[in-house]
């Protein structure tokens, strides 16, 4: 039916335009989630949508030779062309890297914003590339979960929560998670925290990540004016995300060995 309605004669490989009407759209076929899945390219707006193959949240992989596929094609196709912002279908990660929130979760206070950049497509592709063959694995990334769609996640238990929280502004209840490094620290904000967590101040509570009427105010009518990116750009954005991610990872270490022993102290 997606074959038919876009008039695409050679799937996956072919990429057609479709006129909306004086403005034209190209249409990519990335299956590898889904088999009939297509990505949108605004020439106007500069702007990649892609549906469930790549955004803030949990990607899960049906077909992995076609998914690494389809993430190539729009590597190669948005080569050279003005990308402002990559937007998927939805969010499940939250401002705090590598956290998402619980499947089924109602709120998402300070989630993490929608739009992602090319710079995330070729994350993406590299780990891909480096689990190798066919091989999926979960992987946590900063803006993204990798998940093979054959073990998708179990519900968390209750009871076991990250993000412990007083009330912050626009908080409500902090979502209910396994503890682990992050347990505690208040990032969600909200007035329950889970019961393994420690209550935080909850000050970044009721952020919202969802785009905003700002998005293009620097693009007169709406139009892209953003710098084509070259693979160069992308790569050296990456590696200065990951300078900083360093930095901070060594920062906390270095901050959790000056702590002073609470036992100790107490002597």
């Amino acid at each position: 039916a997606v074959k038919n309605f876009f008039g695409i004669v050679n799937w996956p490989t072919q990429i057609v335009q479709y006129d909306l009407g004086g403005r034209i759209i190209d249409v990519i076929p990335i299956p590898g989630h889904q088999s009939a899945h297509i990505a949108l390219y605004d020439r106007r707006t500069g702007i990649l949508f892609t549906g469930d193959t790549l955004y803030s949240g949990r990607l899960y992989i049906s077909d992995k030779a076609a998914y690494k596929a389809s993430i190539q094609r729009m590597i190669d196709f948005t080569t050279g062309k003005p990308v402002c912002h990559v937007l998927g279908t939805h969010i499940e990660m939250s401002n705090v890297p590598t956290v998402d929130f619980p499947i089924g979760s109602t709120h998402h206070p300070n989630e993490h914003p929608l739009q992602l950049g090319l710079e995330h497509l070729l994350e993406l592709d590299a780990a891909l590339d480096a689990m190798g063959g066919n091989n999926i694995v979960y992987q946590e990334h900063d803006e993204f979960i990798i998940y093979p769609l054959s073990t998708p996640p179990a519900p968390p238990p209750d009871g076991d929560g990250v993000a412990g929280g007083d009330d912050g502004a626009g908080g409500a209840d902090a979502p209910s998670r396994p503890g682990g490094p992050n347990a505690g620290n208040g990032a969600f904000g909200g007035a329950n925290g889970g019961a393994n967590g420690t209550p935080g101040n909850g000050a970044s509570g009721g952020a919202s990540g969802s785009l905003d009427d700002s998005l293009h105010d620097e693009h007169p009518n709406g139009e892209c004016r953003c710098r084509p990116k070259t693979m160069a750009d992308l790569r050296r954005m990456i590696a200065e995300r990951e300078a900083l991610r360093a930095a901070a990872d060594a920062a906390r270490r270095s901050k959790s060995s000056d702590a002073p022993d609470s036992n100790s102290a107490a002597r």
